[in-house]
């Protein structure tokens, strides 16, 4: 009796970690079913993959919007959430910010593997793309700064490529911001005036009102920021002219 009991317990001990090595090298990945969800508990099943053609991939580094670095000396360095919901990153370059990606997590147990691809020429730039449920959803937008004219450009990209979108932030001397431009396929389509920094007043063409068309037109100017706001009313067109000192 005592015999058997000894092989049982010897069974049981060595069943446990062939039974923790199968589960952690099955490949259930993204599978609906009690394996796949002990391996996302147990290990980190995300991936970065960083793809560069003349580019020095120590001086890259990945964040997290939190501020938690998982990306760094040209490996992944930190555990990348899997919760329901957006999933943001920001990548950096020379310790300089230069853009942001994402997608929108579906469910927690579903894992992807994200491509950082700087093969463009161009080190400011990079395409992202994902493996794994939900990549439609996938975003990312270029940021580009020019101390000289005290501006931040933010260009949007889809799953599908470029949007058309481009939000143009001023800053002043004090580099409080100033004004938010927002264009859609080279349209200016909103307006946000900040003073000292906070939010005053907004200015948009999409307003809801069959009988109301209005127009945002930049205008040409040294030193300072101005805009017309045109507003037309059954064949009447009202211009106002709103100037920004930056």
């Amino acid at each position: 009796m005592k015999t058997l009991f000894k092989i049982l317990i010897g069974l049981v001990i060595i069943s446990i970690p062939i039974g923790v090595i199968y589960i952690l090298k099955a490949d259930c990945t993204n599978q609906d079913n009690l394996i796949n969800r002990l391996q996302c508990k147990l290990v980190d099943k995300n991936t970065i993959e960083i793809k560069e053609n003349s580019f020095e991939i120590n001086d890259l580094e990945i964040r997290l919007y939190s501020g938690d670095i998982v990306f760094q000396s040209g490996k992944k360095i930190a555990t990348i959430p899997r919760e329901y919901g957006g999933l943001d990153f920001l990548i950096y370059y020379n310790e300089n910010l230069i853009g942001q990606a994402g997608i929108h997590n579906q469910n927690w147990w579903q894992t992807h593997n994200f491509i950082f691809d700087f093969s463009s020429e161009d080190i400011d730039k990079f395409d992202f793309k994902v493996n794994g449920p939900g990549s439609e959803t996938l975003y990312y937008k270029h940021f580009k700064f020019d101390s000289i004219k005290r501006t931040k450009s933010e260009i949007f990209y889809n799953s599908t490529g470029l949007t058309g979108q481009i939000n143009k932030n001023y800053f002043n001397q004090l580099k409080n911001l100033v004004v938010d431009e927002i264009w859609i396929n080279d349209t200016l389509t909103t307006l946000n005036l900040y003073d000292k920094g906070e939010f005053s007043k907004n200015y948009t063409i999409r307003k809801h009102n069959k009988d109301i068309k209005y127009e945002l037109i930049k205008v040409d100017t040294v030193g300072f920021l101005a805009y017309d706001l045109k507003t037309v009313k059954f064949d009447k067109a009202m211009t106002e002219r709103i100037l920004i000192k930056n």
